[in-house]
């Protein structure tokens, strides 16, 4: 019977039993960094059964170094002891390359509740600190509509969207930079703005053509809501900028928004819906999170992870 054994550098030729989604897929680590990568993977026989990227800086590895999550991934296959292997030797070929600081943001704990669970209990045997804690906001995706999650006050926000007549439609990617200018306008209104600029976008959209969603709530001609999304992984859809214009906060166009996604992930069999986290400042935003909840959500932790390594 096959062992597994750890190796450095990315994998080539193999098959995949883990799944790599958006953010551990190589494309993406050249977008978050042109350089700096060391990566690390599980294999057994012809396939890799884990995987976890680092950017090295000075003496602080962090995965990842800019998306929304990073860390250990692995495949049912890979038990506590593997596991645990696979953490010393990533600690031990950092250690080498001068490492003095580990950092892993984890997923939204929901994706997969039982692996998360087995990392952080390894995790902290093995020396880590939690260092930081965000909440998500999810909704898992039913056979039941929308409106039957939703809290007595979001149905009626959503009643009156449809008394509006406003309309969600899915849009053609060459509308990108159209919905951009819209979400980022609206960001300002509320003295915000957004973590990428368009032409960061934009790369995104040409190194990922199939996993960007654009959609928008209109007003017969007029823009009142839009989101860009983004399908992190086969069966979960991340709504990655969503915003409406102040014009219409009597409308709520957001609830109707969301209720297209969700409709969406079930006509592609897409489980869960990530709202994103309600963590602003490094604070959580309680009136974002309860209004995520009402949508029908769950709250999820994700969780940083550091180590000093000796």
């Amino acid at each position: 019977m096959a062992s597994f054994s750890f190796h450095e550098g990315l994998p080539e030729g193999l098959n995949f039993r883990v799944d790599v989604g958006i953010f551990h897929h190589p494309k993406h680590l050249a977008l978050q960094a042109a350089a700096g990568w060391h990566s690390f993977y599980i294999r057994k026989e012809s396939a890799v059964e884990g995987l976890v990227h680092f950017n090295i800086h000075e003496e602080e590895a962090l995965s990842p170094y800019r998306s929304p999550f990073g860390s250990f991934i692995f495949s049912d296959a890979v038990d506590q002891s593997v596991l645990h292997d696979f953490v010393s030797y990533c600690e031990d070929k950092l250690t080498a390359q001068s490492v003095r600081h580990i950092a892993l943001k984890h997923w939204p704990e929901v994706y997969s509740p039982d692996k998360s669970n087995r990392l952080e209990h390894m995790l902290r045997a093995s020396g880590y600190q939690v260092a930081g804690e965000e909440t998500s906001a999810v909704i898992s995706v039913t056979e039941k509509s929308f409106e039957s999650g939703l809290h007595r006050s979001e149905k009626k926000r959503l009643r009156k969207c449809r008394e509006s007549n406003l309309t969600f439609d899915v849009m053609p990617m060459d509308h990108l930079q159209k919905v951009y200018i819209f979400l980022e306008s609206c960001r300002k209104e509320k003295g915000y703005s957004l973590s990428m600029s368009f032409p960061e976008i934009g790369q995104l959209a040409r190194a990922f053509p199939d996993n960007l969603l654009l959609t928008t709530v209109s007003d017969k001609n007029q823009l009142a809501a839009a989101n860009i999304s983004v399908q992190v992984y086969d069966d979960v859809l991340y709504n990655f900028y969503h915003d409406h214009s102040a014009e219409y906060d009597h409308v709520s166009p957001v609830v109707l928004l969301n209720e297209g996604l969700y409709s969406y992930c079930q006509q592609h069999q897409i489980r869960l819906l990530d709202l994103g986290t309600s963590n602003l400042g490094g604070k959580l935003n309680e009136s974002l999170l309860n209004f995520k909840l009402r949508l029908g959500a769950l709250a999820a932790r994700k969780l940083t992870f550091t180590k000093n390594l000796e």
